[in-house]
């Protein structure tokens, strides 16, 4: 699928916009297609393939995702949604700080276990981001949790390897 897609975009290259692709994605059922694989998985492995192809040759195809509750404002605390989402093995989180403060990022899995301690510290008002690697995670939905001054922000996440 992903020589095909470097094929089709080899004639003409691209710059895709995803608009609100999270708002997309958590539409899908979850009942099979006509492939036999389920609408999520499909959408997800369509997307990973995308970015990957994105990624390594920019000349074909530039890869725009949007997402929700992205705003310039700090005077409230906001937690982005991960990019890429889904991602294979490493993913950027983003959040914003209205004033300096001692900041928590945790991921956990669907059962709520913790699996990751990404930050545990002071930090400044502003705008701040974080690389995560779940190379030594399964495959799956996770979810990464913002704790600051008795606020917290959830999101989901995609894993792909």
């Amino acid at each position: 699928a992903k020589s095909l897609m470097q094929d089709i975009f080899a004639e003409r290259p691209t710059a895709l916009i995803l608009d609100e692709f999270q708002t997309w994605f958590d539409g899908l059922h979850d009942d099979p297609g006509a492939s036999g694989l389920k609408r999520r998985q499909w959408a997800f492995n369509f997307v990973q393939i995308l970015s990957e192809l994105a990624k390594e040759r920019p000349d074909l195809l530039m890869l725009i995702v949007s997402v929700r509750d992205i705003e310039s404002s700090v005077n409230e605390l906001r937690l982005g949604q991960n990019s890429p989402n889904p991602f294979n093995h490493s993913t950027t989180i983003s959040y914003q700080l209205p004033e300096n403060g001692f900041v928590s990022l945790k991921v956990y899995n669907t059962v709520g276990t913790e699996v990751a301690d990404l930050v545990n510290s002071n930090q400044t008002k502003g705008t701040h981001s974080i690389q995560y690697n779940g190379n030594d995670l399964p495959d799956g939905m996770y979810y990464y949790t913002l704790r600051f001054n008795g606020q917290v922000k959830s999101n989901k996440m995609f894993l792909n390897k």
